[in-house]
């Protein structure tokens, strides 16, 4: 009777994300896409084994395939809203594997966290830059790559996970792939003979293969071939909203062009957007910190607390992303997915440690007067954008600027 009444309460939340996704759709769905997702799917493998060509060979294979003539922006279009949907379903399923493997008595505090990932993905792949974004093809990748290890099937398929997601862009080794790579340590590390055997060559091979795809595709992958970058102009041309694409993508991807120094403006505003959000994240961070430390000073045997000490910084993967490029709001939300996504996974995974550091820390922080609101203003912070991190810190960092510090100018 016990879990017949668990199970309906699953539906039911599992019905409630779903409602949220809903009403996030009309918060923020802005109805249009933009050049630079469009001309993601114009590169293909028909040019070579180009740097982010996977979509688009996926993409011109569906329109090989399909009767229908999918090089339009209609049909782009079209195609978006199918894999928002898709990932949406993943994303809830997703949540439905978490519930069904974690303990009863963490519910609450999975239910609250899964509620601000499912809001924070969809609204943030709802708008405009980020409708039809890469990430959401990556993030997509990690949840089917936790499924698998968290019901212990199909494990093996981690390694072509890993692969494909490099394939769809070189940041994946940077952003998303370090969760997956987090939990096959652990696995390898609390494991028995058999487990460490299994887990490391599976740890080694995604590691190993995704390191060999990212050096490729950041060296050798372009091309001086003007024709090649002149035939996927055309067909991003037709494929762009109005007939526009994003000539820096393309010369990046085609040709090698560096777009850096054009990025200097974007860099100033961006420390100063970060460094707003860091004020605003503060209390979060402080909590974060406290946890991971309470969860390391728990653990009496060497390499597990290095491992909790590697698992703690895994987000810091990302550093080169925001040293180099401008997309601060998209190497913001990695971070956050990454924090997440190691904690619900743990706890589905019944880890020990981590499930008694989350009693603790939930029951020492409800019965704080403060907690609901920290808990609310997170989701003011939602959702990211592309290069700002968000409506709030980039509102912020033009006021400081205009009034202050003139650090940047304004385009």
């Amino acid at each position: 009777m016990e879990r017949v009444s668990e199970r309906k309460n699953k539906i039911f939340y599992i019905a409630f994300l779903a409602l949220v996704m809903l009403i996030s759709f009309g918060m923020n769905y802005d109805g249009q896409i933009e050049r630079y997702n469009t001309s993601m799917l114009a590169l293909n493998y028909s040019y070579g084994f180009i740097s982010r060509g996977f979509l688009g060979t996926v993409y011109h294979i569906l329109n090989w395939i399909l009767p229908w003539n999918l090089i339009s922006y209609t049909a782009v279009m079209t195609y978006t809203h199918i894999v928002t949907i898709l990932f949406l379903a993943l994303t809830l399923y997703f949540v439905w594997v978490v519930l069904s493997h974690a303990k009863p008595e963490h519910y609450k505090v999975l239910q609250l966290t899964l509620l601000f990932f499912v809001y924070m993905t969809s609204s943030t792949f709802y708008t405009e830059n980020n409708f039809g974004r890469v990430d959401m093809y990556m993030i997509a990748l990690d949840l089917m790559g936790l499924i698998l290890l968290i019901k212990r099937k199909w494990e093996w398929l981690v390694v072509p996970i890993c692969a494909v997601g490099v394939m769809m862009h070189q940041a994946y080794v940077f952003l998303y792939i370090n969760v997956l790579l987090v939990f096959l340590l652990y696995r390898f590390v609390k494991g028995d003979t058999f487990q460490k055997k299994k887990y490391g060559v599976l740890f080694l091979l995604s590691l190993l293969i995704a390191s060999v795809l990212f050096l490729y595709f950041n060296f050798f992958a372009h091309t001086s071939d003007m024709s090649s970058y002149e035939q996927v102009v055309e067909e991003a041309v037709i494929m762009g909203p109005d007939g526009r694409y994003h000539e820096s993508l393309l010369q990046h991807e085609i040709l090698g062009v560096d777009p850096t120094s054009d990025e200097l403006e974007w860099h100033k505003r961006n420390l100063v957007e970060l460094l707003c959000f860091l004020g605003f994240l503060l209390p979060w961070i402080v909590i974060v910190v406290k946890s991971f430390r309470k969860l390391m000073g728990s653990v009496s045997e060497k390499w597990m607390h290095r491992f909790y000490l590697l698992a703690s910084v895994g987000a810091l993967t990302a550093v080169p992303c925001y040293l180099l490029k401008v997309d601060f709001g998209r190497w913001t939300m990695a971070v956050f997915v990454y924090y997440i996504l190691f904690m619900v996974s743990f706890l589905a995974d019944r880890d020990e440690k981590v499930c008694a550091c989350i009693t603790d820390a939930s029951r020492y922080y409800r019965e704080k007067p403060w907690m609901p609101l920290c808990y609310l203003y997170l989701f003011f912070m939602l959702p990211f954008f592309d290069i700002s991190i968000n409506q709030v810190c980039a509102r912020a960092a033009t006021i400081l600027n205009e009034k202050f510090l003139h650090f940047w100018v304004e385009s």
